[in-house]
């Protein structure tokens, strides 16, 4: 699914990285994020690519991740991350994503690699083959999505916070 350009910026408002260490974007579709995340790094330091077996297959170390990955491999494609990403890395994900047993267990136990925060935006999106507007707003839709941070030796609990994406709506 295309995600709108707004929500990355949103994201690199709000969360501390550091512009001249590198950056991967996974899941690049159409180029969304990848674009805003070239217009905040030099081209060098970002590396992007669009087929998921990459990722899998990928041995480079990152010092971050950006992406919107497949719901269906959300799991496959944190724990990956947390092999690839040296410092942190960021998961557009459905806000319904911190709940089940399995997640828990797998993912939010980790007190080497763990969420260290999850930034709500408080406007749901229709992010499906919706299309977005050249003004980068989107229509609204019935989920609402968080960008999910993971942060390397993080192991406190995690830090909830809002993004008040109301202009991104039409």
């Amino acid at each position: 699914y295309s995600t709108p350009k707004s929500l990355t910026e949103h994201l690199l408002r709000v969360e501390n990285l550091n512009k001249n260490l590198t950056i991967c974007e996974p899941t690049t579709g159409k180029g969304a994020i990848t674009d805003v995340l070239r217009k905040h790094w030099k081209p060098d330091l970002v590396t992007s690519y669009d087929l998921e077996v990459d990722f899998f297959r990928d041995e480079n170390d990152y010092d971050y991740i950006i992406t919107n990955p497949p719901f269906s491999k959300s799991t496959d494609f944190i724990l990956q991350a947390k092999k690839r990403a040296r410092k942190k890395f960021c998961f557009l994900l459905p806000l319904n994503y911190l709940h089940g047993k399995q997640r828990y267990e797998e993912i939010y136990t980790d007190k080497k690699y763990g969420l260290s925060g999850v930034h709500v935006f408080t406007r749901s999106l229709l992010l499906n083959d919706a299309p977005i507007r050249p003004d980068g707003k989107a229509k609204a839709g019935m989920l609402v999505f968080a960008w999910y941070v993971f942060t390397n030796g993080y192991d406190g609990e995690p830090k909830i916070s809002w993004i008040d994406n109301s202009d991104d709506i039409f």
